[in-house]
């Protein structure tokens, strides 16, 4: 590919219609805090307190 099909491709993209066939997922990310991390009082394993959550797209949504 060169650079001007690159920017003809991109052009008619705006008025692209697009279908998506297949599964579509929401992945979700957890990243967890292992500082505040402590023990279960009723299993006695160590917890993981969720500091963030993240979403994308996932499957044929990407």
């Amino acid at each position: 590919m060169n650079k001007q099909l690159i920017e003809k491709i991109l052009c008619n993209a705006k008025t692209a219609k697009i279908g998506v066939v297949g599964d579509f997922c929401l992945d979700v990310y957890w990243f967890l805090n292992e500082i505040a991390s402590e023990k279960s009082l009723e299993t006695d394993l160590p917890t993981w307190p969720i500091a963030e959550q993240e979403y994308s797209l996932g499957g044929a949504g990407n």
